[in-house]
């Protein structure tokens, strides 16, 4: 190949790592809390632009508001992103313009430690487009832990609660 055929392949090469850099940049992007709306819904900043975003976990559901454990729910999440290293997957958004996402904490998974803890339980999201559903997979990974908080009896699952 002659010296000009090596530049354009070299450049091409450059292209694809720098598209591929950007585009895993929008599926992970790097966040800032703001404030709760509830146990599975709240506000971020975007440190790469300034905007703000309403984010909502994407394979659990919490107790909604007045029922039980519901305050405690919110107060754990907010808890985990006050002050801590935010990221995200983003798989969508929902009816109301929320994004759809698993959010990591300092590299922790939210959803599974809300659902370890008995503030959330596994969301099937059975009346969303079947490419914003969790993986069947991941559905059941986080039952395998609803089920240990269920024997714990944590949470939701508690004595003082009627289970979700």
């Amino acid at each position: 190949m002659k010296k000009g055929g090596w530049l354009i392949l070299g450049m091409l090469v450059g292209v694809v790592v720098v598209a591929q850099v950007f585009l895993a940049g929008l599926r992970f992007e790097k966040l800032e809390y703001l404030r709760m709306v509830d146990g599975d819904t709240f506000w971020v900043r975007n440190l790469r632009d300034g905007s703000e975003w309403r984010v909502r976990l994407w394979g659990v559901d919490t107790p909604g508001t007045k029922e039980c454990y519901s305050d405690e729910a919110t107060k754990i999440l907010e808890k985990e992103l006050t002050t801590k290293k935010i990221r995200y997957e983003r798989f969508g958004y929902d009816s109301y313009g929320r994004i759809l996402a698993k959010v990591y904490v300092d590299g922790v998974n939210v959803e599974e430690l809300l659902v370890a803890t008995g503030a959330a339980v596994p969301y099937e999201a059975f009346e969303v487009h079947d490419k914003l559903k969790p993986s069947k997979e991941y559905i059941d990974s986080l039952k395998k832990l609803e089920e240990k908080a269920k024997t714990e009896k944590l949470g939701v699952w508690s004595d003082g609660c009627d289970s979700m």
